[in-house]
């Protein structure tokens, strides 16, 4: 499957509490997942299954999508 973002949960969540992002073909390998968000801002992945990554919400955060990037592809969230 092509990587995916399909939802997020919670959609707004203050900095420094984790937030689960559901989607296709993300990387097992927390580290080789790359997670930023609206204004450009990395996020640290916490955990990671080929479905689901945990990423802690960074400070300087915005509201918005969200990209995950990992083996050269790229997905954007839904905005919401």
């Amino acid at each position: 499957d092509p990587l995916s973002v399909t939802s997020i949960n919670p959609t707004t969540a203050p900095v420094g509490s984790t937030i689960t992002i559901t989607g296709t073909s993300f990387n097992a390998t927390p580290a080789s997942n790359t997670v930023t968000f609206s204004g450009n801002v990395p996020a640290q992945v916490v955990s990671a299954t080929p479905t689901q990554l945990v990423v802690t919400v960074p400070a300087g955060a915005q509201n918005g999508p969200i990209t995950v990037a990992t083996g050269g592809a790229t997905a954007q969230s839904p905005s919401g």
